[in-house]
């Protein structure tokens, strides 16, 4: 699993604020079980550079190295010699994880909540989402109609607000990778932060009444 996060080195309050923020990729191994991968110990620093870097540069010139590094992994693998005999390591990403700003990003999809299509994982507009609380109900996005979609986009940008797509996904030249299903949700700021809190103030209110 790769986690994409942005963080501050200075003091988030001082004058330096917003001025030395580092972007980091983490990998964590989901072959671990699970009472060792839920050690922070367990999580990996794969990438840092400035924000500032990728702002300049673009995702993709700035994951190029690391993207180059998972083929090999996937393609040719590691050998390791435990107890006298060889192994063969391969690996793949199964999914990568930021919060929503971030995941639009390197999705690809725009990165706007305000109006037009919000969701990278289905087709529903900022007008009518609040309405919409089963899946059944979502017209979900596919891998099929995101490809038609990101080739219609590429070619007239006007069609970005139609879709709510922006651009290719860096990560895609990696084998398997699905950016409508390998771009999972971040249960910390989607529940946690998000509307677990608004759920038990909710919650709070009505026992009160």
């Amino acid at each position: 699993m790769l986690y994409f996060d942005d963080f501050e080195v200075a003091n988030p309050l001082g004058s330096k604020r917003g001025v030395h923020i580092m972007f980091a990729v983490y990998f964590t191994l989901l072959n671990l079980p699970m009472k060792y991968r839920s050690k922070l110990e367990s999580m990996h620093l794969a990438l840092l550079t400035k924000s500032c870097s990728v702002t300049k540069n673009g995702l993709d010139v700035i994951l190029d190295p690391l993207i180059n590094d998972l083929k090999l992994l996937q393609n040719t693998g590691v050998v390791a010699t435990v107890n006298v005999m060889t192994y063969t390591l391969l690996g793949h990403v199964a999914f990568v994880c930021a919060d929503n700003l971030a995941a639009y990003q390197i999705a690809g999809f725009t990165q706007n909540f305000s109006h037009g299509r919000i969701c990278r994982f289905c087709m529903a507009s900022r007008d009518d989402i609040s309405s919409l609380h089963l899946e059944s109900l979502c017209n979900l996005r596919s891998a099929k109609v995101h490809d038609a979609q990101l080739s219609a986009v590429l070619a007239d940008k006007s069609l970005s607000f139609v879709y709510g797509v922006v651009s290719s996904c860096p990560l895609i030249s990696l084998s398997d990778f699905d950016v409508t299903l390998s771009c999972a949700p971040d249960i910390m700021h989607d529940l946690l932060e998000g509307v677990v809190p608004l759920t038990i103030k909710c919650s709070e209110g009505c026992s009160r009444n």
